[in-house]
């Protein structure tokens, strides 16, 4: 699961474990570029039984940026093992070149009452409002406007940034095959397109 916080709320994204492993599976399939990071502090197990409770903090650092993020994971006892049976993961911090977003209650409630304002100068529209859904932890909102905002207009035309938006948040979601059909949709207007990251590795853009 992908929360805003470590407790369940409304726009919590629930992955099944088949749609994981197969959006996880692209990600292994992308060459490593040698710059990233992985590491974990403040480990914490709990243990009742057969079943277990981690806890964990954990930093990646990236070309360009750190993340830190709260995680749980929930397991139980299989055999003389054990078995992830759910995972939590919640941002706490980012910082991105010179920018810096600390993720707490006051964060998700700006980004609410930005998002709540629908009419005037203040509305955030288009493509931008899919953005500040994105930053509000709102997946499921921010892929339902981008699919809408890259259907065809009345000419038969569509756009070529929706495209790649709709095909980023799909992929987001899980839908690896209808990222995919947007990527294609995305080349035959611009063949120099860019897929999301994850599909690069599994994608080529058709011969010119």
């Amino acid at each position: 699961m992908d929360l805003r916080r470590p407790v369940a709320g409304e726009y919590d994204l629930t992955w099944a474990r088949a749609d994981y492993e197969i959006y996880k599976a692209l990600e292994w399939k992308t060459p490593p570029t040698g710059r990233s990071r992985m590491y974990f502090h403040d480990e914490s197990v709990h243990v009742e039984g057969d079943t277990a409770l981690v806890e964990v903090e954990v930093r990646m650092t990236f070309f360009g940026g750190d993340e830190v993020q709260g995680r749980q994971y929930q397991l139980r006892k299989v055999g003389k093992g054990w078995q992830i049976t759910q995972t939590r993961i919640w941002p706490k911090l980012k910082v991105l070149g010179v920018e810096r977003f600390t993720y707490d209650d006051e964060r998700w409630m700006a980004y609410d009452e930005e998002l709540a304002v629908d009419e005037g100068e203040k509305a955030i529209t288009g493509l931008a409002r899919t953005v500040t859904l994105v930053n509000a932890w709102r997946m499921k909102d921010a892929y339902t406007l981008a699919k809408s905002l890259a259907a065809p207009n009345e000419a038969g035309a569509r756009d070529l940034q929706a495209l790649l938006a709709w095909s980023a948040l799909a992929l987001e979601l899980g839908k690896v095959d209808e990222a995919k059909e947007a990527v294609r949709l995305a080349w035959a207007i611009d063949p120099t397109a860019n897929p999301p990251f994850r599909l690069r590795a599994v994608m080529s853009p058709p011969k010119r």
